[in-house]
């Protein structure tokens, strides 16, 4: 009588399996890997050879604890249930994180004996995706409502504040003592004024033009001018290896203001750095990759790094790593948001006490 982990390449249920879009693999009761399909191949980019007599543990992620395995195993072993089905996140050869729906059962041989155990997992990526885009949306409609009625409602307050503060400041002599005081009033007025423009341009999407072409290294040197009295300050190098030709389907100035956002933050990090010691031969380089249909520009830092806990948050409106009064925590948020809506993406990688490095890819324009 053959084994029932020796199997028949030929059979039709063979090919069916071989051939399935969900991943699917075979361990004997050691739990020894002896068959993988190409879906899993392709899934989880291990090679046959690598799989085969390894354990599922190989795919093991941070996510999921001993236990979450342990009452898996109970519910599979369970003679009333015998099987287990649910989501869990796993992780390929390289490392990447894979959100899957997996369900693990046993098979028997001809005699009714345990055999293995086969599992089928679905890839759930693009649909875990498409759920944050709708909380997302969410949150942005909520934000929306909020800042039109938080517009409404303090526009002619402040706009009252405002005027009373300019027009007694506009009655005093030059030396008077309560002069810094009033314009203190006012640029908190102002202050407060932006974050509800901020919040508002964040909510309505369409407040961001999508049109218009940009030469990236011409945004570069425009935001270069503002900062370079901090970076000669600080003693920070920064260096910018974008060719001239880097055009991007973006429009300049609303361009403009990812970059100085996101060379703000760099400077932000870096002071943080050296506030806690760290105090010689900080950097930020800008570098420029060609991705065919795209271009991928990086900013990166040599900063004070982001946590895991702080990268979760890092889009979130109102978050932000700096004290009470030195950011709104709405840049990156609007940042996402823009770099989104001219069909391009944000990514981020960090490590605490290294640095960080933030990539914009924006499509290629003609």
């Amino acid at each position: 009588m053959p084994s029932p982990l020796q199997l028949d390449e030929s059979g039709v249920l063979y090919q069916c399996i071989e051939n399935s879009n969900d991943a699917v693999m075979l361990t004997d009761v050691r739990g020894n890997i002896f068959y993988v399909n190409k879906a899993w191949i392709r899934l989880f980019g291990f090679a046959k050879e690598e799989a085969l007599g390894k354990t599922p543990r190989i795919l093991r992620s941070k996510y999921q604890e001993e236990d979450f395995y342990k009452n898996m195993w109970t519910e599979i072993l369970d003679p009333q249930k015998g099987f287990w089905k649910g989501e869990l996140i796993n992780r390929s050869k390289d490392g990447k994180e894979i959100p899957m729906l997996l369900t693990i059962a046993p098979f028997k041989d001809p005699r009714g004996a345990l055999a293995g155990y086969m599992g089928i997992a679905i890839d759930l990526t693009e649909k875990k995706l498409r759920e944050l885009e709708l909380m997302r949306k969410d949150r942005l409609a909520t934000i929306g409502v909020l800042a039109a009625g938080l517009a409404h409602e303090t526009g002619t307050p402040l706009g009252t504040v405002r005027g009373r503060a300019e027009l007694v400041l506009g009655s005093l002599d030059a030396d008077s003592p309560i002069r810094e005081d009033l314009k203190t009033i006012i640029a908190q007025v102002d202050r407060l004024a932006e974050i509800t423009r901020s919040l508002l341009a964040l909510a309505i999407k369409s407040n961001y033009d999508t049109s218009g072409t940009t030469f990236v290294k011409e945004v570069l040197d425009n935001v270069y001018n503002m900062i370079r009295d901090k970076l000669e300050t600080r003693k920070i190098a920064m260096k910018m290896q974008v060719s001239e030709d880097t055009k991007v389907t973006a429009p300049s100035d609303y361009l403009g203001q990812v970059v100085l956002n996101l060379l703000t933050n760099s400077l932000h990090a870096i002071e943080t750095a050296i506030a806690k010691g760290r105090t010689d031969g900080h950097t930020i380089d800008v570098s420029r990759k060609d991705r065919e249909t795209h271009w991928e520009v990086s900013v990166q830092d040599t900063g004070c790094g982001i946590t895991d806990k702080q990268m979760h948050d890092l889009f979130r409106p109102f978050f932000t790593t700096k004290e009470v009064g030195e950011g709104k925590g709405l840049g990156l948020a609007i940042a996402h948001q823009m770099i989104h809506s001219w069909g391009g993406s944000i990514h981020v990688e960090s490590k605490v006490g290294q640095g960080t490095t933030v990539t914009i890819v924006l499509p290629k324009a003609k």
